[in-house]
């Protein structure tokens, strides 16, 4: 190379080194000020593109959080030097570069899987890095419709040191009078009792700072209200709990560490939120810490958003085995679990069919990181009423005892039509109630049916099972492209065998199963959600891997082929149209359509590659819908002019969905 050219190239290496620290140190960092209540980390320093940023100790292991835009380079240190260091979860590929005492690595914006990091250096306690997306509609702290709780005319003491349930409490009611917004600003708050949202339309915002905090002495409550939840939504529409703050139950301090050999459990164990008949319930972005018995529970509620959540409780084991599951989603249906994070004892995440005579259906917890000593992901144990419909997807297991659990050992309701798709677990460890799993399938109260495990990786090899009592049976199972360590699952023999139940068909590899799809021009879309449900179910796809052109207009065939798959129509297919041919990749739909009514008249050409206009959309929605036994409500609001979209479509297909899985369930229900 000629000395000019080797001036150039250090000219535009110096050019492209300057261009990515500048847009390195232009990501923006909002780090979240330690709480005057908590205890700062006596091991760990973090900075994030250079800025400090606070870490907390909680009982045995330390956490640190903030929100980016990203790229951001972290840095580690602690008081040793680092040896050995691990970053989970494994499948963000975050590798670090120890150097002495710091350790560094760098972030970037999620795309499935969040930015929740599981941090082990050396044999120190784990630390947990939680970084968000920078926060967007952020409500004002004063204005029309606000109840702010630390301004007139509630004051409320922002340093921990008074009690101020009631203020809240008259804030939040104030708030239900009219709707609006209850904005809790940095301070810790400090509660007694039980905080009640019982009135339609309240958000509830904890901005990043603000800590509402259960106070740690028991004298403080009056007869055992320190056992209950720190905040109850009870029967209300259109409530949401939001921010970057923290609701603390203190329920480690509170609870009595002497083992009850009557009851086999400690007592005086406190919860978080709990909500019970909701519509239209979201919390999003808040952490949910220390709670003792089930964390964050939402019960008989329809059109749930739990995204962004953290949940933090205690998780040494190998101290105290405490019930304090999670997220749990009781009775519930229109349910999405989306990018939380949970580190606990007991399960992380669990659909449960709790109540008699409760719709349980169509759950989709997915892109979540999970840190455990029981079972990863389960579905049970409670089968007290009909579960279907349920959906794991893309999850990360860190630790756990047992990966994927299909568990019934309370309630005879069948379980059936779950699905486990692109999971990892890393390790397992034992614990007091037993060995690990991999797979485990208990049917001892009830029936299992119609279960697919697809793309999942055990990092370690453990046992399965299949533990079934009569009179009941686990059939139609599907394992695909699963793996424990470097060994496929693909024969019955890889199972043991417990019980003197049935097992059913037992399938591997026995099809094409459907990838997790991530579009990235629907993100800012109004019918992302509506999309993203018919994806992961494997109705809709897009034009590739990663586009779905929302705005393209919906062919006439296609909008066929989304009401047959939607709601499961079948019938015997013959040639009906002179344009479809049988190589056509719709064809069986269109003439299956064709036979059954759905597409009426007698015209020789159907037009399947023409867009399709609202008016014949409404009509072969009404006639699907009709044909499956279903009533056509709602379809008659479309317009009858205009062409429609891809996104207009999946929209529409999604409410048919709701409609036909309420109608499914309910009708079994009522037998």
């Amino acid at each position: 190379m000629s000395p000019d050219k080797r001036v150039r190239s250090l000219v535009l290496l110096g050019l492209l080194v300057t261009l990515i620290s500048a847009c390195a140190a232009s990501a923006s960092v909002a780090p979240y000020p330690r709480a005057s209540c908590d205890a700062a980390s006596p091991v760990f320093a973090l900075k994030v593109n250079g800025r400090s940023v606070d870490v907390v100790h909680f009982t045995d292991y330390h956490y640190a959080y903030f929100s980016f835009d990203g790229p951001a380079s972290l840095a580690v240190t602690v008081n040793e030097v680092i040896k050995t260091h691990d970053i989970s979860p494994h499948s963000l590929r975050i590798y670090g570069r120890a150097v002495g005492r710091t350790l560094s690595c760098t972030i970037r914006p999620g795309v499935l899987t969040p930015n929740y990091l599981v941090i082990q250096i050396n044999s120190l306690e784990k630390l947990v890095v939680l970084a968000d997306p920078l926060e967007t509609d952020l409500p004002p702290a004063v204005g029309k419709g606000i109840y702010n709780v630390a301004a007139p005319p509630y004051n409320a003491d922002r340093t921990g040191a008074t009690d101020v349930t009631s203020v809240l409490q008259q804030a939040i009611d104030d708030a239900g009078s009219a709707g609006g917004v209850v904005y809790v600003p940095p301070g810790v708050y400090k509660v007694t009792k039980t905080l009640m949202i019982e009135r339609d339309d309240i958000n509830l915002y904890l901005a990043g700072g603000a800590v509402i905090k259960a106070s740690e002495s028991r004298a403080d409550y009056e007869g055992s209200d320190f056992t209950r939840h720190v905040i109850r939504v009870q029967n209300v529409s259109n409530v949401s709990i939001r921010g970057r703050g923290v609701i603390d139950a203190s329920g480690f301090s509170l609870f009595d560490k002497t083992f009850n050999e009557e009851t086999k459990k400690y007592e005086g164990r406190r919860g978080v939120i709990r909500a019970d008949d909701c519509t239209n319930y979201t919390v999003e972005g808040i952490t949910v810490k220390d709670g003792t018995t089930w964390a964050f529970t939402v019960y008989t509620s329809e059109h749930v958003l739990v995204r962004n959540v953290k949940v933090l409780n205690y998780k040494d084991v190998g101290g105290y085995k405490i019930q304090n599951d999670g997220i749990d989603i009781c009775a519930s249906r229109h349910v999405r679990v989306d990018k939380c994070f949970v580190m606990t004892i007991d399960d992380p995440l669990c659909v449960k069919a709790t109540d008699e005579n409760q719709r349980m259906y169509d759950v989709l917890m997915t892109n979540n990181v999970l840190f455990t000593s029981c079972a990863g992901q389960k579905s049970g144990m409670q089968a007290h009423s009909e579960m279907r419909d349920i959906w794991f997807v893309n999850n990360d297991v860190l630790q756990c005892r047992r990966g994927i659990v299909v568990e019934a050992t309370t309630g005879s309701c069948l379980m059936s039509d779950i699905h486990y798709l692109d999971i990892r677990v890393e390790k397992q460890i034992p614990s007091s109630t037993g060995a690990e799993k991999n797979i485990d399938f208990v049917a001892r109260t009830a029936s299992q049916s119609d279960v697919e495990i697809s793309r999942v990786t055990f990092e370690e090899p453990h046992e399965s099972r299949f533990d079934i009592r009569k009179p009941n049976s686990v059939s139609k199972v599907s394992i695909n492209e699963t793996f424990v360590g470097n060994e496929k699952i693909e024969s019955a023999g890889q199972f043991r065998e417990t019980g003197d139940g049935e097992l059913g068909s037992l399938a591997f590899d026995a099809g094409e199963t459907m990838s997790v799809l991530y579009f990235t021009d629907v993100q800012s879309h109004q019918h992302r959600r509506d999309i993203e449900a018919l994806a992961l179910r494997g109705i809709i796809t897009g034009v590739s891997a990663s586009r779905f052109a929302p705005e393209d207009k919906l062919t006439r065939a296609d909008w066929i082929m989304l009401l047959m798959r939607v709601l499961r129509l079948e019938g015997n297919a013959t040639e009906s149209f002179t344009d479809v041919r049988p190589s056509d990749y719709f064809a069986r739909e269109v003439n299956t359509a064709k036979a059954l009514g759905i597409i009426e008249g007698d015209a020789a050409s159907f037009r399947p590659r023409d867009p399709i206009m609202r008016r014949d959309m409404m009509l072969f929605a009404s006639n699907a819908s009709r044909s499956a036994g279903l009533p056509a409500d709602g379809l008659d609001s479309l317009t009858e002019s205009g062409m429609v979209t891809r996104a207009e479509g999946a929209a529409v297909a999604h409410r048919i969905l709701v409609q036909r899985l309420a109608h499914q369930v309910g009708s079994a229900s009522e037998k």
